[in-house]
């Protein structure tokens, strides 16, 4: 009968909006639990650390604490880090052409080791990959050995928030003077989504 054919009709509609309901709910709660949102939340938590909570009284321990480590493979570790390295030694290989550098300006790569001599009153910068703990690290003449992690897509010291980048532009800035951005290279910052790192 057309009742039956109408009550048919809303039930299906209501059903159907309750799909729609239940469809929104689940997109959410997927959403929530996906690389894509956890990334982001994880990249908001780090900026706050940096930005908000790191102050001279917060000691090392408690600012290792508030960091939290994004997933990473062997293989993308490994893909990272030496993308990393290529572009340093690529970057310092050149650097002779853009300024002035010290005659024994001399910079040596191979087998995850990056080395950059400038000479004898200022010493060698040795930076490598650290494969066991997902690292690079770095042996300033000037601020010492530095371990960096990628965190919040910056190969970062833990111990104080620096950036492996910036604090190899600031030292070598004063070395050479002349200033030197490292911001712009491609390997600054790589944010993750899982493991498809942009």
């Amino acid at each position: 009968s057309i009742v039956g054919l109408l009550m048919m009709n809303a039930a299906v509609v209501e059903a159907l909006s309750v799909s729609r309901i239940l469809l929104r709910t689940l997109r959410r709660r997927l959403y929530y639990c996906s690389p894509v949102y956890l990334n982001r939340k994880y990249d908001t938590e780090c900026r706050l650390v940096l930005k908000n909570t790191f102050t001279k009284t917060t000691t090392p321990s408690v600012l290792r604490a508030r960091f939290s480590d994004f997933p990473m493979s062997d293989l993308v570790y490994d893909r990272l880090s030496s993308s990393t390295l290529d572009e340093l030694a690529g970057y310092f290989e050149e650097l002779p052409e853009f300024g002035s550098c010290p005659e024994e300006y001399d910079v040596q790569y191979g087998n995850g080791v990056l080395s950059i001599k400038l000479g004898d009153d200022i010493g060698t910068y040795v930076i490598n990959k650290q494969s066991p703990n997902k690292q690079i690290w770095l042996s300033s003449p000037v601020s010492g050995p530095k371990r960096y992690d990628l965190i919040d897509g910056y190969w970062t010291y833990r111990h104080d928030g620096s950036v492996l980048h910036d604090l190899l532009a600031s030292e070598f800035s004063k070395h050479l003077n002349n200033e030197i951005d490292l911001s712009t290279l491609e390997n600054y910052c790589r944010i993750a989504d899982g493991d498809a790192w942009s």
